[in-house]
Formats: C-alpha cells, sequence, structure tokens
C-alpha cells in the first residue's frame, strides 16, 4: 500500500480495490478517498479486518451504498458515527445486519435510525438490542415495528419502555405481545396503551397481568375489552377491580364472567355493576356471589 498515494486511491476503481492485500494498513485519509464506487470492490474478507478507525473514516454517502452483504461481515460495527453513518442506513442494509451488530448500539444510535431501516431488522436482531438502545426508540420508530419484531423484544427490556413508547404500539403489534411481556407492566404503563391496542391482547397476555397492572385498566380500556379477554382475567385480579371499572362492565362481557371471578366481589361490588351487565350473568355466576 506504500505506493498507493492518497491523491491516487480515488482514482481506483471496484475492482482494483478488491485486489488490495493489504487492507488494514490503508490510512484514514485513504479510506476517505474511496469513491461510492470503488467501496463496492471491498470484500466481506476485507471488510472484516476493517479497524474501528477505518470503519468511522467512511464517508456516509459511501457508507450507504455498501450491500448487505459488505455490511454483515463488518466486525467493528459500534465504531459507526451516530449522526453520519448510522443515519444513512438504508432499509435494505438493515435487514442483513446481524444480532451481534445491533447489540452494540446505544439508545443515540438507536434513535437516529430511519423507520424504514427500523422496520427491516431481523427478529433477532431486534431481541439483541439492550434495554438502553430500545429505549432509544422513537414513537415514530415505535409505530413503525412490525408485529413480529414487537414481540420480540425481549421481556425486561419491553418492561423498560416508557408510557410514551407504549402509547405508540399499534393494535395488530398488540395482538404479539407475549404474556412474558406484560407481565413486566405496571399500572401506568397499562393506562397508556391505546384502547385499540388493549382490545386486541391475547386472553393469555391479559391473564398475565399483575394485580396492579389490572388496576392500570382505565374505564375506556375496560370497555373495550372483548368478552374473551374479561373471562380471562385471573379471579384474584378480577376481585381487585374498582367500583369504577366494575361499572363500565358491558353486558357482552358480563356474559363470560366466571364463577371464580363472581366469588370475588363484595357487596359494592356487585352494587356497581349495571343493570344490564347482571341480567346476563350466567346462572353459576350468580349463583357464586357472596
Amino acid at each position: 500500500m506504500s505506493i498507493i498515494t492518497t491523491a491516487s486511491i480515488a482514482a481506483l476503481t471496484s475492482t482494483e480495490v478488491s485486489a488490495i492485500e493489504n487492507i488494514a494498513d490503508i490510512t484514514t485519509a485513504q479510506v476517505v478517498q474511496l469513491t461510492t464506487s470503488s467501496i463496492l470492490g471491498l470484500t466481506p474478507e476485507q471488510i472484516g479486518v476493517l479497524s474501528s478507525t477505518q470503519v468511522n473514516a467512511i464517508e456516509a454517502v459511501d457508507f450507504a451504498v455498501l450491500t448487505a452483504t459488505q455490511l454483515a461481515a463488518m466486525t467493528n460495527f459500534a465504531a459507526l458515527t451516530t449522526t453520519q453513518q448510522l443515519a444513512a442506513l438504508t432499509s435494505v442494509q438493515a435487514a442483513s445486519l446481524t444480532a451481534d451488530q445491533l447489540a452494540t448500539l446505544a439508545s443515540a444510535d438507536v434513535a437516529v435510525l430511519t423507520t424504514a431501516a427500523v422496520s427491516r431488522l431481523s427478529a433477532s436482531a431486534v431481541a439483541a438490542l439492550t434495554t438502553g438502545a430500545v429505549l432509544g426508540l422513537t414513537t415514530a420508530q415505535i409505530g413503525a415495528l412490525t408485529a413480529t419484531q414487537v414481540g420480540a423484544i425481549e421481556a425486561e427490556d419491553f418492561g423498560s419502555l416508557t408510557t410514551a413508547q407504549l402509547a405508540a404500539l399499534t393494535s395488530g403489534q398488540a395482538a404479539s405481545l407475549t404474556a412474558d411481556q406484560l407481565a413486566t407492566l405496571e399500572s401506568a404503563d397499562v393506562a397508556a396503551l391505546s384502547t385499540a391496542a388493549v382490545s386486541k391482547l391475547s386472553a393469555s397476555v391479559v391473564a398475565a397481568l399483575t394485580t396492579g397492572a389490572v388496576l392500570g385498566l382505565t374505564t375506556a380500556q375496560i370497555g373495550a375489552l372483548t368478552a374473551t379477554q374479561v373471562g380471562a382475567i385471573e379471579a384474584e385480579d378480577f376481585g381487585a377491580l374498582t367500583t369504577a371499572q366494575l361499572a363500565k362492565l358491558t353486558s357482552v362481557q358480563a356474559a363470560s364472567l366466571t364463577v371464580d371471578q363472581l366469588a370475588m366481589l363484595e357487596s359494592a361490588d356487585v352494587a356497581a355493576l349495571s343493570t344490564a351487565a347482571v341480567s346476563k350473568l350466567s346462572a353459576s355466576a350468580v349463583a357464586a356471589l357472596t
């Protein structure tokens, strides 16, 4: 490489770049001189041996043209700059990123990714994000995630989401949430979910809500629950519902209430039920009332 000057490297073709044997020896100034055309000549093997400083020196415009194969081979992914290189990441490139690469990103790194790029991350890559990185997701990025991606967020990381992030979850995403994820939510977290999202939670997920989380359900959310969801609320949690929450139960929801759930109610709780709801209680449910 010593015979190739910084000035002359800009004239190299992609074929000539791929023929460089000691790519690790080129200077950062020479990396900067690579063109959008010649940088495509870097082989996966060459990309893999680039140092942190060399990776950091790749111009944003050149970084944006790297192929999925080239990016997947990049071992010093953590050296990428936030505002330039990561912000230039395309959706096609994002789809090639590995779990190991995503695990190196900090919150500020994740925040600059375009929504198009975020929506193409693999489920395993999303699962590899650290808690800090997950907190870096903007509300727009949260909304751009696919249902599969949302379901792949580690339970501990999901529990760290802010109320603003949780409020951005769509009904389609909510349908993919797991019991482990919902079990990490507290009352304020649940209250932040939209009624559309709450209405799409699976029965097993509703059953996983803690007593505190169930108490966090707003009256609007209670009214949005399906009969199946209401019937899935754990008896102990159902017994903890406030009179304001119980008053919002519809006649359709009441028809799904179980004997165990009704057995948890006290006189003030029963009195809070609407006449329409009471009229739809099953005979066995009525018999279970204390």
